[in-house]
């Protein structure tokens, strides 16, 4: 194969990362954040302690974000392959 197949082919693989990396951070960060914010109570805000279902909620929701960060990541590695 030539160049210009090899270098869609790194696209191809690039561009799958990056949108797993968007559909987790959707799903897996955003979902989970809002419904986060929708349980808060009052007394929650006020006083800066979370319940157990929130906090693991939160916790979650970070941990997806950040996972989806390490994916965006990948997909710029896999991109510097193209070649000229």
């Amino acid at each position: 194969m030539g160049k210009a197949s090899d270098n869609e082919r790194i696209k191809l693989a690039a561009t799958f990362l990056n949108n797993f990396a968007v559909g987790l951070g959707l799903a897996g960060g955003l979902i989970p954040f809002i419904l986060f914010v929708q349980t808060l109570d009052r007394d929650e805000i006020i006083s800066f302690h979370l319940s157990d279902k929130n906090f693991r909620i939160a916790v979650t929701s970070i941990g997806a974000v950040l996972v989806s960060l390490v994916f965006r990541f990948a997909a710029d590695q896999v991109l510097k392959k193209i070649k000229d």
